[in-house]
């Protein structure tokens, strides 16, 4: 086995063929995931190596990108036969090289510049008099499965000589990418004059060599003795793979003497931080569980870049943010302060008793939302202007908190999804903050007001009061969030949103249980008589926000589904919370369906006082364009072809009859659970997959289903 560094260029020089074997996955890169990241870094050192550098004894050329590593096994051949190599691991990689150079040398030719394309060609054909079949002709030969498709984009000079029947694949799509990047890369030059042509030729031979002699690769070469399923195993399954931190830490120190004092210096002053349990510890963001130093990093550069930094790239886009920078010690004194003040921010904001200043109640509140998307801000703002520079004033900074917090706490409570909330927020929130950091809270203010679209716009007061009037919160919003509006509340009434303290400190955050005043099981103790439309509309009610307390500490089960009487006196002796007291002390008698509508109204209208919208804002969600795809129960609801209190019924594989019933909020409830959409308690009933729409029917089994109804929304009136 021999391991050694090499460049495109080197590899694909040589007269030979690089074969993926049958059993190897077809091609499945993509544009998002691995294209546009490594024109990134192509086009990120194409341009580092054309400027601002001006060659000398001083210069330092742009460092290579690494692209990974490739396992190839010699396999033996006669004389008269192409020299071969079977692609153990990287095939991917080594795929995506030949459609960059080819679609390179295409794009070079159609702008005359003959000799530099026939440079970039002849790394993808070989032009030997071996090469007598036609996969002899590639330097790479796909698995079976994609040679069509390959050698179609392959033999191509145009994306208009690709069949029909291939030019949806990958190779095709991949082919297409890199021609438009690079083709929007080199234009604006070589339009006229000499001047124009030079710059041009020096551009073009500056991707060229990126693309040549810039990326760099580590090939393995196994001997046709060894064990190379072995090795693939090793190489993939066994190991732990670098995580970004691993990467910089190497990329940063590997230059440094690691004897000198000075680099045993920098270590303890600006990276051991970043090797102690809590930037070790392990936190989920998203779907994705990571170190907390490798998600602060991407943080950290989102903040930097006012870009999206996407996981996959965190290596990279420090690179190119150090090369930009010039001085990777002070990038690394940078990140390594700015990791100093979010530790500190994270441990203030996660203390359970008193007084937080905004900045870390806003911290707490976003943790508590499970917003990630949003530390991109909190990072930029504990720094917004950099050291040295004038401080920013500090209304702005609040009104900016202010003008977030509600707009992301109002979109909790109306069930917006984030989803593409990120790219949002760092390149339009967080770029019109640093536009003018002595103005941030009016600029951002301004912007959400004027967001439209369903990813970015703010709930109005009216959108609010709909939600929160028939939502049932305790079961479909984690109760950590509930807790926390219910805390907001309690903060509000103690007079610690005014500065108008009417309490010795702030509700302890975090530690308070959720008290049902009407129980979870009222009908052992409150159920007197009550009609079937009187029970549904109770167990509705029980979850929605008005029957909603908080309690220093749970109650036992006899208590918590006691009488009215009972669990007023145990409440009285058990909390001393004025959202809890305020309710024994005025409804000493009963509490009732009334009193939970009423105290919901309340609650909501304190709620838009906490997080207030600016002075005539009205904005509610946007009107989405209904389709088959899209079309929900809440929508036949509110067209009027479905009512709260509608049996809905369905048959079991078994010939048994369900019914379950619709709820205020254009849900199905069954067996006391709630569900938006048909198809899941469908399949639950029939214990297999099934179609929701197909199997519920309105009000008996011969009723129109729930798809004929649909079908009547997507009608256009006559």
């Amino acid at each position: 086995m021999i391991t050694e560094l090499a460049i495109p260029q080197d590899l694909f020089a040589l007269t030979m063929r690089l074969d993926a074997p049958l059993f190897q996955r077809p091609y499945v890169w993509n544009r998002e995931d691995q294209w546009a990241p490594l024109w990134e870094d192509v086009r990120g050192l194409a341009e580092a190596w054309l400027g601002p550098h001006v060659p000398g004894p001083g210069h330092r050329p742009a460092e290579p990108h690494f692209l990974g590593a490739v396992v190839l096994q010699d396999r033996q051949t006669s004389y008269q036969e192409m020299r071969a190599a079977t692609i153990i691991d990287g095939q991917q990689r080594l795929t995506t090289l030949q459609l960059l150079l080819h679609a390179l040398a295409d794009v070079l030719a159609a702008r005359g510049l003959d000799a530099l394309a026939a440079s970039a060609a002849r790394l993808t054909r070989n032009d030997d008099a071996t090469a007598a079949r036609l996969e002899d002709a590639f330097k790479v030969w796909p698995t079976n499965r994609d040679r069509g498709a390959y050698t179609a984009v392959m033999l191509a000079r145009d994306p208009a000589e690709i069949p029909a029947a291939h030019r949806e694949s990958p190779f095709a799509q991949a082919d297409a990418y890199f021609r438009s990047v690079m083709g929007e890369w080199l234009a604006g030059v070589g339009e006229g004059n000499k001047q124009d042509t030079d710059a041009l030729a020096n551009r073009a031979a500056a991707l060229l060599g990126v693309v040549t002699r810039g990326l760099r690769l580590v090939i393995i070469r196994l001997g046709a003795d060894d064990d190379a399923q072995a090795i693939f195993e090793t190489l993939n399954a066994r190991g732990t793979p670098l995580t970004a931190m691993d990467l910089i830490k190497n990329y940063l120190f590997q230059k440094l003497d690691p004897h000198a004092a000075e680099t045993q210096e920098l270590y303890d002053r600006y990276w051991s931080r970043f090797e102690t349990p809590f930037w070790e510890q392990e936190i989920s963001t998203g779907r994705v569980k990571q170190a907390r130093a490798v998600a602060f990093l991407g943080w950290w550069l989102a903040a930097r870049t006012r870009a999206v930094i996407p996981a996959r790239t965190t290596f990279s886009a420090f690179k190119r943010h150090t090369l930009a920078g010039g001085d990777e010690t002070a990038v690394l004194a940078d990140l390594s302060a700015a990791a100093q003040r979010y530790e500190a921010l994270d441990a203030a904001s996660h203390t359970r008793h008193g007084e937080l200043d905004p900045l870390a109640m806003f911290n707490y509140r976003v943790d508590v939302l499970g917003l990630d998307v949003l530390k991109p801000l909190t990072i930029w703002l504990q720094d917004p202007v950099g050291g040295g520079a004038p401080a920013v004033p500090d209304d702005q900074r609040r009104r900016l908190l202010a003008a977030v917090e509600s707009w992301i706490v109002r979109r909790a409570l109306v069930k917006e999804a984030s989803t593409g909330m990120n790219r949002f927020v760092v390149e339009r929130l967080l770029r019109a903050a640093s536009a003018e950091p002595d103005r941030m809270g009016e600029r951002v203010e301004a912007l959400l007001a004027a967001q439209t679209a369903s990813v970015s716009y703010w709930p109005d007061d009216e959108e609010v009061r709909a939600a929160l009037a028939t939502e049932r919160i305790y079961r479909t919003m984690a109760q950590a969030r509930v807790r926390m509006v219910l805390e907001a509340i309690e903060d509000r009434r103690r007079g610690y949103s005014d500065g108008h303290r009417r309490a010795e400190a702030p509700v302890v955050r975090g530690t308070c249980t959720i008290e049902h005043l009407m129980p979870q099981q009222w009908r052992l103790n409150w159920d007197e008589g009550a009609d079937e439309a009187t029970a549904a509309e109770c167990d509705h009610l029980v979850h929605t926000l008005g029957n909603l307390t908080l309690a220093t500490q749970g109650l036992n089960s006899s208590l918590s589904n006691g009488s009215w009487e009972a669990k007023r006196a145990a409440l009285d002796t058990t909390t001393g919370l004025l959202t809890t007291r305020d309710v024994l002390r005025e409804h000493p008698e009963a509490w009732t369906d009334d009193d939970i509508r009423e105290r919901t109204a309340v609650l909501t209208e304190e709620i838009l006082a906490i997080w207030p919208v600016p002075a005539g804002h009205v904005h509610r969600v946007p009107q989405r364009a209904l389709s088959v795809n899209n079309a929900t129960m809440k929508d036949l609801l509110e067209a009027g072809l479905l009512a709260a209190g509608d049996e809905l019924v369905g048959v079991a594989r078994d010939g048994r009859t369900v019914q379950g019933v619709v709820d205020a909020a254009g849900r199905l409830m069954l067996d006391d659970v709630a569900y938006a959409y048909p198809s899941k308690p469908a399949s639950r009933v029939r214990g297999t997959s099934a179609n929701g729409w197909t199997f519920w029917h309105l009000r008996s089994s011969d009723g129109p289903t729930l798809d004929d109804l649909r079908a009547r929304l997507l009608t256009p009136s006559e």
